[in-house]
Formats: structure tokens, C-alpha cells, sequence
């Protein structure tokens, strides 16, 4: 039946035929191993989608090898074509999923193949609504992929995946920040739909804005992802006050849920003020924060959670500017009057105490303040990821300080030949 299909689709569809034929004379030999890498990379493409040819791919070939194939592979193959059903038929959709999870027959048996398929299954229920459904397969399947060693990178980029579509539903924001950080340290962006990045890309930038406890955004600014905000190991600045594009945020991680499209073709970069703001924030420039807000105040509009939570993040981005005035110095001279922390954060000298006592309280940086003296001494600065330019600068300080140990290296060398002699 398999080849037969393979064959017959060859014939209706020309253009396809080279990978139909391959997956005929695969069949026929036995090299599952080929047969389902090949599987792989065409059902994840969109562009070798012909109605409903995927689903009819599943039914008559997927199906037929799929005790063959390694059990992750054919949950992720199952969850490739159930996804693509699920706008249409979405009863049957789950069907799919739960005769590879149960059935005897043709079910998944190995563990990991057996948490995939659960996993993705949990991402059909949360699509109509079923939230409930969804936490409590992420909660059952979180030890099991905690304690997975030597699994295949799949099992635990599945679930990182399925547990942010949770979170950007349910919340927290910084939930849903490190699910999907997680999730694309573990999926190779090639891997990712070509179509889905650019919305995942802004929910991804919304959330680290959100985030109660993310006070460095050069992960996800120097993330390839990034590139579709116009961020990226490749992005270009734009200008602050730059017109946002449109984009649908609200279906981001769900979208990502296909895994796989071709990467030809020139990015789309989609709010580009996104990358400004967070650049801003992440060097410490609460006036470049203000102005980037003021001029996209149309882009935070159509985002209704970062307009719920925008007064959170100004003070946030006044935290960021404490840490980084303070970080900027050498660690035997960080010691800033008030009157220099209100300039850099834009506050009133009045404020100044208030928002180092913050900071000090959410373990940002440990200091004592001299009320009397109106200086802040600072021990401490939790570390933050470095962007390009930040490691630049760290560059130019490590070589200062070669120098400067070099002249104290030659001045004891001279004065040891004066107490030798």
C-alpha cells in the first residue's frame, strides 16, 4: 500500500516526484533510517503541501513504517500532519495522535516517542482552549525530560515548545521567556517555519521586556531569531521612532509547533522598534527608552500585555540603567553620588535612595548607602549576558588592564635587580 501511494502521488504531482519516488524505492528496501530523515524534511516544508497530501502521506505510508522508524521521529512526523489537519478536522486531528500514543499496533512504546507524542497531542487540546489538559501533560512530562540523558534533542525541544505555547497563554511572562529561550537553544533555526519566526521573534521580545527577572536582553538580541525584529548576529539598528510593521504575535509559539521550512529567501524584519527598545534598556539609556516609547506608542497598542505592563517596565529599564552606570566602572571605584544615579536613570535626587533599595532587595547589586555623603557604594553587580558591544568593551578593558600590569610587572623587576645588586 505504501508504495503504491508513493507511486500513484509521484504521478499527481510532478513537481514532487523525485522525493515520492525516493520514499517508494526506500520503502522497498527496508531503510527506514533514510526513508524517515527524507520524511522529515519534506512534511515540514509548507511548500510541498498539495491540499491534503500530507494527511493521505500519514494514512498510507507514515503509518504503515512507523513501528520501523525511531519512535521520536514518528511522533514528530504524526504531530507534523496532525497540525496541518487540525484547522480542518480537528476531532480527527486528535485521533491521530492518540492511536500513536495508545495503540498497540502501531502505537510508540519507547518513552521518549511516547512523551512527544503526549506532548504534542497536549498542543492540539491547548489549541481548542484546553489549558487544563496542557499543564497537566507539561507537569507530568517534566521529570521525566529533567532527568533524560543522552536523549535526542527533539524530546526535550518538544516540550520546551509545547510549555511556552502554555505560558504565552497562561502567563507568566517570564515563564514564557525561558521556555522558549530553552526551546531554540535546543532547535536549530532552519528548523523553525520560515513564516512563524517573525511572530515568535515579537512575543519572544515582548516577553523579555515583561519579564519580572530578566535584566539582560543580549540573548535574545544577539539570538539568530532576532533577525526577523531587526536584531540578530546580522541585524541592523534601526532608527529610534522607525514605523512598525504589522504583526500577529497572538498564534507565535503555537506556529512554531510545525518545526521545519526552508530557509530561502531574504528575512522579514517585523517591528523593528522592538530591537531599538530593547537595545536602549540593555545599555542603560532611560532617555533612549523614552523616546523609543513616545514614537512608537501605535506598535504598544496593538501589544495589549506590554501596554498593561509599560509602567513596569520604565521601572525596570531604571534598574537596568542603575546596574549598568554601576557595572561601567572599575570594582574599586564604584561609588556614585545620588546626584549622578539620578542623571543616569532620570530620576529626582529624592527618588535615588527608594530605587537602590529596590535593586539591592531583587539581588541586582549588593551596596550601602551614605545619606549623609549622598553616595551609593557599590560592591556588586549581578552579571549579565554581553551583547557585541558590551564584549568589545570588555575587550578594551582587559587590554588596559595587560597594560597596566605589564608596567607593574617591569617596575617590581627593576626594583628586584636594585635589591639583588
Amino acid at each position: 500500500m505504501a508504495i503504491t501511494f508513493a507511486e500513484n502521488a509521484a504521478r499527481e504531482f510532478p513537481d514532487l516526484a523525485p522525493t515520492y519516488n525516493s520514499l517508494a524505492s526506500l520503502f522497498t528496501k527496508q531503510l527506514w533510517f533514510q526513508a524517515t530523515e527524507i520524511l522529515v524534511d519534506f512534511v515540514r516544508d509548507p511548500e510541498n503541501t498539495r491540499g491534503d497530501n500530507m494527511i493521505k502521506l500519514w494514512h498510507a505510508y507514515i503509518r504503515q513504517a512507523g513501528r520501523r522508524m525511531h519512535p521520536v521521529k514518528f511522533a514528530h512526523l504524526t504531530a507534523l500532519c496532525a497540525g496541518q489537519l487540525h484547522a480542518v478536522n480537528p476531532a480527527e486531528a486528535k485521533e491521530m495522535m492518540e492511536e500513536v500514543v495508545g495503540s498497540k499496533s502501531v502505537g510508540i512504546e519507547h518513552d521518549h516517542g511516547r512523551i512527544v507524542g503526549t506532548l504534542e497531542l497536549a498542543a492540539l487540546k491547548l489549541r481548542e482552549g484546553d489549558s487544563k489538559a496542557c499543564r497537566d501533560a507539561v507537569d507530568e512530562a517534566r521529570p521525566a525530560v529533567e532527568a533524560l540523558e543522552d536523549a535526542d534533542p527533539l524530546v526535550q525541544a518538544t516540550f520546551h515548545r509545547v510549555s511556552a505555547e502554555l505560558y504565552r497563554v497562561t502567563g507568566p511572562a517570564e515563564a514564557f521567556h525561558e521556555s522558549c529561550m530553552s526551546y531554540l537553544a535546543r532547535m536549530p533555526l532552519e528548523s523553525i517555519p520560515r513564516a512563524t519566526r517573525p511572530a515568535l521573534a515579537v512575543d519572544l521580545a515582548v516577553s523579555a521586556l515583561l519579564a519580572d527577572n530578566v535584566f539582560s536582553f543580549a540573548e535574545v538580541l544577539d539570538h539568530p531569531i532576532a533577525a526577523s525584529i531587526g536584531a540578530g548576529p546580522s541585524g541592523e539598528a534601526s532608527a529610534p521612532g522607525a514605523a512598525p510593521s504589522s504583526s500577529s504575535s497572538s498564534s507565535a509559539a503555537s506556529a512554531a509547533a510545525g518545526a521545519g521550512g526552508s530557509t530561502a529567501g531574504k528575512v522579514e524584519v517585523t517591528e523593528p522598534w522592538l530591537a531599538d527598545l530593547m537595545r536602549a534598556a540593555d545599555r542603560g539609556d532611560v532617555e533612549a527608552v523614552a523616546t523609543c516609547i513616545s514614537s512608537n506608542a501605535a506598535g504598544i497598542e496593538r501589544h495589549a500585555a506590554l501596554k498593561a505592563g509599560l509602567e513596569a517596565f520604565k521601572a525596570k529599564a531604571v534598574l537596568m540603567a542603575l546596574m549598568s552606570a554601576a557595572a561601567a566602572r572599575p570594582p574599586a571605584e564604584r561609588s556614585l553620588a545620588f546626584a549622578e544615579i539620578a542623571d543616569t536613570c532620570g530620576l529626582d535626587k529624592a527618588q535615588v535612595e527608594w530605587v537602590v533599595m529596590r535593586a539591592v532587595a531583587k539581588g541586582l547589586i549588593e551596596a550601602t548607602i551614605d545619606g549623609v555623603d549622598e553616595v551609593v557604594h557599590v560592591r556588586y553587580v549581578r552579571p549579565r549576558a554581553l551583547g557585541r558591544e558590551a564584549v568589545g568593551k570588555l575587550g578594551e578593558a582587559v587590554r588596559a588592564w595587560s597594560q597596566r600590569t605589564h608596567v607593574q610587572l617591569v617596575t617590581v623587576q627593576d626594583s628586584a635587580r636594585d635589591i639583588m645588586s
